[in-house]
């Protein structure tokens, strides 16, 4: 079709961007990927970039025409969790500073809301590199360290830019009670599957920055699917549905 991929996924984006970074620099790997391809009529020319959202919002779109399409300031108070994938490697991303993002930032105050920081803001959310599905447990404790920081730092929510790290953080939190018992100090029920749910004031909600966005355009928490969480904080779906 002739354009660029967009993808609101941070593996995803590492995958396709990192593929399409090494085929474009290395003359013997695309001629033999090419190869393949020939047997299926196609060639890898190298005319598209992998975008991510992101990316694409920051840098093409721009932090004031996103903040010209919010129509309801979105007040929260948020820990905005970058990802691994997206910012490294970063001579590759060239999205400024790897150590002191600041581009995410400033999409999700464009909103409205309120960018807090907090300790460990770029530390991995426990799931990258398939440290879940080898070691849940150790992801686990990465996962719980992020949710506690973010907490202690009066966050509303963490806003997260990775569905991956989405699930890590959202359905992680029913795996932590398991292992760890109420670590929020919130009196939830355990639970061990959707319909059967953490709730409470110490449930740390999660949500993509693309439902953030989608808060400050006039849409309502259940058009965005925030109200489907595996974790759900009543109080907060209340504070969010009073922004339109």
């Amino acid at each position: 079709m002739g354009v660029d991929i967009l993808t609101v996924c941070n593996g995803c984006f590492g995958s396709l961007a990192d593929a399409n970074n090494r085929l474009k620099e290395n003359p013997e790997l695309r001629n033999e990927v090419n190869k393949a391809l020939a047997e299926i009529g196609r060639e890898f020319k190298g005319t598209i970039r992998a975008r991510h959202i992101m990316e694409y919002l920051h840098d093409d779109i721009g932090v004031r025409k996103v903040k010209e399409s919010v129509r309801y300031p979105v007040d929260l108070k948020v820990a905005v969790h970058y990802g691994c994938h997206l910012i490294k490697p970063s001579k590759e991303r060239h999205l400024g500073s790897v150590e002191n993002p600041r581009f995410f930032d400033e999409l999700v105050e464009a909103t409205g809301a309120t960018s807090v920081p907090y300790k460990d803001k770029n530390a991995c959310c426990g799931a990258g590199g398939g440290v879940r599905t080898v070691d849940l447990d150790t992801s686990l404790l990465f996962t719980r360290a992020k949710l506690e920081h973010a907490r202690d730092a009066g966050a509303d929510c963490i806003v997260d830019s990775c569905p991956f790290c989405h699930l890590q953080m959202d359905a992680g939190q029913i795996d932590i009670e398991k292992k760890f018992g109420d670590i929020f100090n919130n009196g939830s029920p355990r639970a061990t599957h959707r319909h059967h749910r953490p709730q409470g004031r110490g449930v740390m909600p999660i949500i993509h920055y693309s439902q953030l966005l989608g808060l400050g355009m006039g849409y309502t928490p259940q058009e965005l699917g925030i109200d489907m969480n595996y974790v759900r904080n009543d109080e907060f779906i209340r504070t969010i549905e009073k922004i339109v």
